[in-house]
């Protein structure tokens, strides 16, 4: 089996970076309207898609927001914490895993609530034989599937290696002793949650309308080329957003995008490399996360970027925020508010793209 560790490959730096105006502490400001909807910058990650298993994990970036995990990730320790699964245990053989479901978590768009057979449907999608995730090659041994099984014979695979205990009780019978799982259930990695419902009752024609998950956030629409948008989730089961829309705005410039963000058309953007003097120039400072790093969760920018975050909001903040997570520069996109999935904040700036990573969980902009 492929360990995750032969993932890990050193990127390059990613920083997070706020203006702050010359002298606004020093005197009074007149205050400003409540921010209602966050609008975040990127470059196109190539992957224009509602369709979670064909693209790699730095595609996730535009539907981490309505999306979560069985297993999520402690913003201040790195741990692994309860999220969909409230909680799991291995055998002493590392082949069998028994993971336990929390109840009472709704899909978006009345498909009703989140059970065992989602868990199930969501190995089918990401080892199906279109699919292209990052964790495809690694979840197909483990449920012995072929490089030529067709859908069918992965279907019944599938149903093999994931018994259905009830409605909220799964174990997963893997191929081989595999104690690092967990991982591969986590935030991490690329195992999203997503209702068997509505395959069932539209299959991939239905699929590809929207992005239909638990998080925090509900999408409203993509504008392929141009920006996609969601809501958020009121009284989600972990923390309502404080933002009441976030949207992504592709913009392949670099120029442009730190052109935006200075003009306070966004409120964070990816920043290249190559511009990082620039924005320092002009009023941005860096800020650090407090977390170590070994690799960067499931996303990234096209480019090794610098994260950065406009004018009245300050400063990035570390802490269960309501309306964003941020990967790059913002928390990592799990289901309480993750300012901006897309990255994480390494304590010395250094980023490693594929396998495990300690992310800053949930980074809000203030």
């Amino acid at each position: 089996m492929q360990r995750r560790g032969t993932r890990r490959v050193l990127l390059g730096v990613m920083l997070t970076i706020s203006l702050a105006a010359t002298g606004a502490w020093a005197q009074p400001t007149p205050a400003k309207a409540k921010l209602e909807r966050l609008k975040v910058a990127v470059a196109p990650l190539g992957w224009d898609t509602n369709f979670t298993w064909l693209q790699s994990r730095s595609g996730q970036l535009d539907k981490r927001p309505a999306l979560e995990y069985l297993v999520g990730i402690d913003r201040n320790t790195g741990a692994y914490i309860p999220e969909l699964a409230e909680k799991w245990e291995m055998s002493p053989d590392g082949k069998t895993w028994t993971i336990t479901l929390r109840k009472g978590v709704k899909f978006h768009d009345n498909w009703g609530e989140f059970t065992a057979r989602d868990v199930r449907h969501a190995v089918f999608l990401i080892t199906q034989p279109e699919s292209v995730q990052t964790d495809a090659g690694f979840w197909r041994p483990l449920m012995g599937i072929g490089k030529t099984d067709s859908i069918e014979e992965v279907a019944k695979k599938v149903a093999q290696g994931v018994e259905i205990i009830d409605d909220h009780k799964v174990v997963f019978h893997l191929t081989q002793a595999t104690p690092e799982f967990v991982e591969n259930l986590s935030a991490n990695a690329d195992l999203v949650m997503e209702s068997k419902a509505r395959w069932d009752a539209g299959g991939k024609e239905l699929y590809g309308q929207k992005v239909v998950g638990t998080g925090p956030f509900e999408f409203v629409e993509r504008k392929v080329g141009s920006h996609v948008l969601y809501k958020r989730v009121e009284n989600h089961w972990r923390k309502t957003p404080e933002f009441k829309e976030l949207e992504f705005r592709w913009v392949p410039e670099g120029v442009t995008r730190l052109a935006t963000l200075l003009a306070e058309e966004v409120h964070i953007s990816d920043v290249d490399r190559a511009l990082q003097k620039d924005a320092v120039a002009k009023g941005m400072q860096i800020v650090t996360s407090k977390l170590p790093l070994t690799a960067l969760p499931p996303l990234l920018t096209a480019a090794p970027p610098l994260l950065a975050a406009a004018g009245a909001r300050r400063h990035w903040v570390s802490r269960p925020a309501a309306g964003a997570h941020a990967r790059p520069g913002v928390g990592r996109w799990r289901g309480e508010p993750r300012a901006l999935p897309g990255g994480v904040l390494p304590r010395d700036g250094r980023v490693a793209r594929g396998g495990r990573t300690q992310p800053v969980e949930k980074a809000v902009v203030e």
